[in-house]
């Protein structure tokens, strides 16, 4: 039974280490193909085309030019390239943007001061399709601040009626002036975080790629590995002595690389603190969340009286995604040295000899025991860290047991 444990043991070991780097060529990938912005690009043209439905019978080119304008615009784009013109595209889009960033840049944009700034800025229409835009945007505000207007005079008649009857006086009002309440700050909201689950959905996509990739570089036979450690006690000693390592590489990655932990919220606050010096101590006790649309509203929750709690937010996604970009640039190297250290137990991450796949060395089995092995590294480095924690912790449960049974065995034939 122990014997069983340790072998699972050291494939939990074996599958952290890679997992971990299979995140990091994941991150890599994310900022290379720059599918933040992306992805925010595609929500922009949804939000140009709830504003102005027009938009989509022109199939959505229009509205592409201008998102991109938009998200490559100096003021916007948190890319050093943005002022690049030999450069691709979707390396100077911006990965976040505020409410009234965007409204000024659509004014910009619409005024013509910013036609120079990249070249799916320039030409009429496209300047037309900002005005059209920022034309339904100011719409609603003013209906948004007649709607408010509304409530004024009522509220003030209803002081002087029964309480009962006031309640749903008002109520009936708000409901009638909430029907004309700006829908600019819903529908951003909305396209924000649709623009996160594409960007979570293709990140997902690029770890399973990533999987395969690394599973058929570094030969990840899962036959062959189970087997070995199952005959190996040599090999198991030497995982299972590198699992408290493992536990703490794994814990302090997989936070730094977490926009919503505490570690990465720890370094993101002092720098909010100095771009919005009003929001004092309010954020110092953020705790860890489950993931970055969690903290948003925690944000949203602990400032929702003040006004720039929107610019809050996008300044909290845009300096967490940079912390966490350097956190991956960081650990790069760290994760490499470490797994050489656990191949130096006994399973180094590349095989020596390298199989030769012209001689006949890569057969069905091994061809299979890699695809196995790379859906099982898809799983994800948070799936694997669990697994190794939970079955490290089982082991000193079951070494007692089986010293206990031992002793009574001995006792018994004494």
């Amino acid at each position: 039974m122990l014997k069983s444990l340790d072998t699972l043991i050291g494939l939990a070991v074996v599958m952290t280490v890679m997992s971990l780097l299979v995140t990091v060529i994941t991150q890599m990938i994310s900022a290379l193909l720059g599918l933040r912005g992306r992805n925010l690009a595609d929500a922009l043209v949804i939000l140009f085309h709830q504003l102005d439905p027009d938009l989509k019978k022109t199939g959505g080119t229009v509205a592409r030019r201008l998102a991109h304008a938009v998200l490559t615009h100096p003021m916007i784009s948190d890319s050093t390239l943005s002022m690049c013109k030999k450069r691709p595209l979707w390396w100077k889009l911006a990965s976040a943007i505020r409410p009234t960033e965007l409204e000024q840049v659509l004014t910009d944009l619409a005024e013509g001061t910013a036609e120079a700034v990249t070249p799916e800025a320039r030409g009429e229409e496209v300047k037309d399709t900002a005005r059209r835009v920022l034309n339904r945007v100011q719409t609603a505000r003013e209906a948004s601040a007649a709607a408010l207007a509304s409530l004024n005079p009522e509220a003030a008649r209803l002081v002087s009626r029964a309480e009962e009857n006031a309640t749903a006086a008002f109520d009936r009002t708000r409901i009638s002036a909430g029907r004309k309440v700006d829908q600019f700050e819903k529908l951003f909201g909305s396209v924000q975080d649709r623009a996160q689950q594409w960007f979570t959905m293709h990140a997902r996509v690029w770890t399973i790629i990533a999987s395969l990739l690394l599973a058929l570089v570094t030969q990840l036979d899962l036959f062959y590995l189970f087997g070995r450690l199952s005959s190996d006690p040599a090999l198991r000693a030497g995982l299972i002595s590198r699992v408290e390592g493992t536990e703490q590489t794994a814990t302090n990655f997989l936070q730094a690389v977490d926009p919503a932990s505490g570690i990465v919220s720890a370094n993101v606050v002092p720098a909010l603190k100095a771009q919005h010096p009003g929001i004092g101590a309010q954020l110092d006790n953020m705790p860890s969340l489950p993931s970055l649309q969690a903290v948003e509203r925690w944000i949203r929750w602990h400032l929702a009286e003040d006004p720039q709690v929107d610019a809050i937010i996008a300044d909290y996604r845009t300096e967490a995604q940079r912390q966490t970009a350097e956190n991956v640039r960081a650990w790069q190297q760290r994760l490499e040295a470490f797994g050489r250290d656990v191949g130096d137990a006994g399973l180094p991450i590349l095989p020596s000899p390298y199989p030769n796949v012209f001689k006949g060395e890569w057969t069905w089995l091994h061809l299979l025991g890699m695809l196995s092995g790379a859906a099982l590294l898809s799983l994800g480095a948070p799936f694997w860290f669990n697994a190794l924690k939970g079955l490290a912790s089982l082991r000193p449960l079951l070494a007692q047991q089986i010293d206990k049974e031992a002793d009574r065995t001995s006792k018994a034939s004494a």
